[in-house]
């Protein structure tokens, strides 16, 4: 069972696994315009309706196989401000039961997904600018869907903006097209790593991007142009080991490698390195990990590195002495937790 007060969908009889949005933004009447197709599945028996959150959405209408369906938005209005979008199937549908829904819909002024900004409030001073936050649980006022982290989602997009502004979202652009003798541009994005709802996200504007690196960009108004040069060192120092790692993955000797190969690192680099040596189940690395978990006491890196470490053939006593000795470094919340996890 799974339980989430925060969403008013029936997440103990529907679970989304993929959502496609074909939005046009209108910047003159500050909405997202266009539908939204669900791909869902049935987890219970006897299921004829599906429940959605919704917030200060417009619904047109909702179809499946291209058949109308009736729906209605809940006239209670939950202390978040939400309705539930309440639609009828046409028949009851067995546990496993596979099936897309298409809903046309607009979003309003009201949302609190969506900040929309004037040019005067731009570093251009001459093109509209917004950029969605879906976190904690706005998502439901950029789209109708299972607004909870109980489920994760791929997602794709089409996004149809004016000349000359670019749209940008939490997912892989796979392409452009013009549309409507140049007025317009369609964008297309794909997110093939299932997300949680809140992290859709999605900015427009006269955006120019900037390579950092071999993944990465960064993209911002081109007014003034884009003139600093970011330190790629620790990037460089990254991409150099994980190449040599790689290289040597099928080796069975690993002298070649040795702590002071993260010594540059910060505490998030080498937290992760010593991940990925405990995972190899690396000895040479154990004291090293002790070492760290005994000067660094935030929670979010030494209290997996502990877990880690327990779960190792040899590495379970070592732990546990290990944070035995230490206990009174840590905050007492992550003492307790860390507890929990190796005894």
């Amino acid at each position: 069972m799974y339980y989430d007060p925060s969403t008013l969908s029936n997440i103990n009889e529907i679970q989304t696994s993929h959502i496609g949005l074909n939005l046009r933004v209108d910047f003159e009447h500050k909405i997202l315009d266009g539908s939204i197709t669900l791909r869902l599945i049935t987890i219970a028996d006897n299921v004829n309706k599906v429940i959605l959150d919704t917030k200060n959405l417009i619904i047109k209408s909702v179809s499946q196989d291209g058949k109308q369906l009736k729906f209605n938005l809940n006239n209670e209005i939950d202390c978040f401000g939400a309705t539930g979008l309440h639609i009828e199937l046409e028949k009851p549908l067995a546990t496993g039961t596979k099936f897309e829904l298409e809903i046309s819909y607009n979003t309003t002024i009201q949302g609190t997904a969506i900040q929309w900004l004037e040019p005067s409030q731009t570093v251009g001073k001459k093109h509209p600018y917004l950029f969605t936050q879906c976190q904690e649980i706005h998502a439901r006022s950029l789209l109708p869907c299972q607004d909870t982290p109980c489920f994760k989602i791929t997602y794709s997009a089409n996004i149809q903006v004016p000349h000359p502004l670019r749209a940008l979202m939490s997912a892989i652009s796979v392409g452009e097209e013009e549309i409507n003798d140049d007025k317009s541009k369609l964008y297309k994005f794909e997110q093939k790593v299932k997300i949680p709802s809140y992290l859709i996200a999605l900015a427009v504007g006269n955006l120019a991007g900037k390579e950092i690196g071999p993944r990465s960009t960064v993209w911002s108004e081109p007014e003034p142009p884009i003139k600093n040069e970011f330190d790629q060192t620790l990037s460089e120092e990254c991409n150099k080991l994980a190449e040599r790692w790689n290289l040597a993955r099928n080796n069975e000797n690993f002298e070649e490698f040795s702590p002071a190969d993260i010594e540059k690192f910060i505490a998030l680099q080498k937290s992760r390195w010593q991940k990925v040596c405990l995972l190899a189940e690396y000895e040479p690395m154990f004291p090293h990990v002790v070492k760290f978990v005994t000067q660094q006491g935030r929670m979010k890196y030494v209290r997996p590195l502990y877990r880690m470490l327990k779960n190792t053939k040899k590495g379970s006593d070592l732990a546990k002495k290990t944070f035995t000795e230490n206990k009174s470094f840590y905050h007492p919340i992550a003492a307790t937790m860390i507890e929990k996890d190796i005894f």
